[in-house]
């Protein structure tokens, strides 16, 4: 299947992005394995651009902490990590669609922001669906399994 991703792709610091250089090897290694056979799979499925919205895949804990977050977030890829994912807001249904085939484990739909978030974690507690408000709280809509 053709790879439609860079691995820069899902990088969000620029100097990370620009120099290809810090992105730690078990981070590509999960980005190779679990998320781009998925991401590749909905994108030949749907025939439009499917974009890594803000470069939002891989984040460092330092960045997580000097943007004002935990540092828990998935997106650090302590786990399988996670990646925020966006299209042209008139493809967002058929997206969102493939998703909730997909194997992610979470999915988050930030209506506010336009993307959905897609992560692994939780898996044991079976597939879900969340929208997320704009005061960053999730609420689970649907149970997938």
């Amino acid at each position: 299947m053709k790879n439609y991703f860079k691995i820069s792709d899902f990088i969000i610091d620029p100097k990370m992005r620009e120099d290809h250089a810090g992105v730690p090897l078990h981070v590509v290694e999960k980005l190779v394995r679990y998320h781009l056979p998925i991401l590749n799979r909905i994108r030949e499925a749907l025939g439009f651009p499917v974009i890594i919205s803000a470069h939002s895949g891989y984040r460092t804990y330092e960045w997580e902490i000097i943007h004002g977050r935990s540092g828990y977030s998935e997106h650090t890829f302590k786990g399988l990590g996670a990646v925020d994912l966006t299209c042209e807001p008139r493809h967002l249904p058929q997206l969102r669609q493939e998703l909730l085939k997909s194997e992610y484990s979470r999915i988050a739909w930030y209506d506010h922001k336009r993307f959905f978030h897609c992560d692994f974690k939780d898996g044991e507690l079976g597939r879900r669906f969340f929208e997320v408000w704009e005061n960053g709280i999730w609420r689970e809509v649907k149970d997938l399994r």
